[in-house]
């Protein structure tokens, strides 16, 4: 699912040596309506992945967590680095959410982002210890350490994976360079 980051672009990115980012989005359709009704798109707890979930609780923790850690007002948006589409048909994208969601191409200032750790995001997102070596998983953890221990997914100097995630506060109209169909078809916005 995820393309590489190279560990120079994602350095290029901490320096702060970039002033922006592209970054890419799958959103439902309705977003789309939002901005072009608000000019501006952020994500509400109800709308969030988990909301309805039987775990929500754990997935809640994790929101709040990464929502305070990037000082946003509001739940984060997910995005890529890369696109998550490939040329040619996607056989990770069901026939089902090819018909209701996009692709959004956005740029962001890189003081509006934060990056995490796919993998490492999962230990947040199950209320569980980042282990950051093979010596850390033998050890029964009290919940502070567990909470600490997630700094490591926002750690990406130390952290060695190229699967990242980033974290933003919202899409704006003018930010959008491009929205792509699932169907791959290329849409007006």
């Amino acid at each position: 699912m995820f393309r590489p980051i190279p560990k120079s672009y994602i350095e290029l990115i901490l320096d702060k040596k970039l002033s922006t980012v592209k970054l890419y989005t799958i959103q439902h359709r309705n977003v789309l309506d939002i901005i072009s009704r608000t000019n501006i798109h952020i994500q509400q707890e109800k709308d969030t992945m988990f909301m309805n979930a039987s775990y929500w609780e754990e997935g809640h923790n994790a929101y709040s967590w990464i929502k305070n850690k990037g000082k946003f007002k509001n739940y984060p948006i997910w995005a890529t680095l890369k696109s998550q589409l490939k040329k040619k048909k996607d056989s990770t994208i069901s026939k089902e959410i090819d018909k209701e969601y996009v692709e959004i191409t956005f740029e962001k200032s890189v003081n509006d982002i934060l990056l995490s750790d796919y993998e490492s995001w999962h230990s947040v997102l199950n209320n569980d210890y980042c282990y950051q070596n093979d010596d850390d998983y033998d050890i029964n953890y009290p919940q502070e350490e567990i909470i600490k221990s997630w700094d490591y997914c926002l750690d990406m100097r130390k952290n060695k994976s190229s699967m990242v995630q980033v974290c933003t506060n919202n899409i704006q109209r003018i930010e959008i360079l491009r929205v792509t169909d699932l169907k791959k078809n290329l849409m007006e916005f």
